[in-house]
């Protein structure tokens, strides 16, 4: 029997994000610097564990990257040579970076995630003046709170896919598609079916997220820094090199069916394809 998690004391405040902005522990890593390099990797959306051999002695559900506040970064320490570093932070460290988080409140309540931080949320940002964690997936951007959504935009080589998006940004755009989800659903496991309505290559992640049934858009999560998995590391760091985001990076390793990720109406993760439940979403 595994030994109880033993938390940070208190709790961490959390939110959603995918602007298909570079990730500030990547900046360095660009080399020339070149605006129009600076994106997210598709690869940075969240991520199976199964699919690179398991989960670790945590037995977390997903991998996912994120922006942590200056506070929560000071907590995981200097930036880890593994996977960047930002050298415009402050030196307040965190990159490559884990932690172990579990919302409480999910739906699945007992689902973990180890998260790393390959971007700062800035003390200027909504609620990162204080210890905080924005979580990177596809689908889950603010339009009210966003300040550097570039999906689709021409200022960007390549963000992955997205339609076009003017300068000025576009609230219906489809990376805001589920960044508001608490007004339509009770949890995001409800909103799930959404994620069929993102570009095919980021369906999987924001599907794999939803299934965790946050009932809020800014839950508290428990917490606890970890040590990253090394295959997740090797995964993060194959994303980004010199010349920018892997856009292209070789599929990982196919994933087993897994059924019971959502209840009838959702959609569901099977043999690494998206695909719909039997009953339609009510929203469709």
């Amino acid at each position: 029997m595994a030994s109880p998690i033993r938390w940070a004391a208190g709790l961490l405040p959390a939110t959603h994000f995918w602007d298909c902005n570079g990730h500030g522990c990547d900046a360095e890593t660009l080399q020339p610097w070149t605006s129009s390099r600076y994106s997210s990797p598709i690869g940075y959306a969240p991520q199976d564990p199964a699919r690179f051999g398991g989960p670790t002695e945590h037995g977390e559900t997903l991998w996912m990257v994120g922006a942590a506040s200056d506070a929560l970064s000071r907590m995981l320490g200097p930036d880890d040579g593994c996977c960047g570093s930002d050298q415009r932070d402050g030196g307040v460290g965190g990159c490559g970076k884990c932690l172990l988080v579990t919302n409480p409140d999910a739906v699945q309540a007992a689902w973990k995630a180890i998260v790393m931080k390959k971007n700062r949320c800035p003390p200027w940002s909504h609620g990162c003046d204080v210890p905080h964690l924005d979580l990177a997936v596809p689908g889950f951007d603010s339009f009210d709170h966003s300040t550097a959504n570039v999906c689709g935009m021409d200022s960007r080589a390549s963000t992955g896919g997205w339609a076009a998006q003017p300068s000025a940004r576009d609230e219906r755009h489809g990376s805001y598609r589920l960044g508001d989800w608490y007004y339509r659903h009770a949890d995001t496991a409800a909103a799930g079916g959404e994620c069929n309505e993102l570009p095919p290559a980021f369906r999987e992640g924001c599907t794999l997220f939803a299934a965790w049934g946050w009932r809020s858009g800014k839950p508290l999560l428990r917490f606890k820094p970890v040590a990253c998995p090394p295959p997740f590391i090797e995964h993060v760091s194959s994303l980004f090199d010199t010349s920018g985001p892997a856009l292209s990076a070789p599929p990982p390793p196919p994933l087993l069916p897994r059924s019971g990720l959502f209840s009838a109406g959702a959609s569901r993760v099977e043999a690494g394809a998206v695909v719909q439940a039997t009953q339609q979403h009510p929203c469709f």
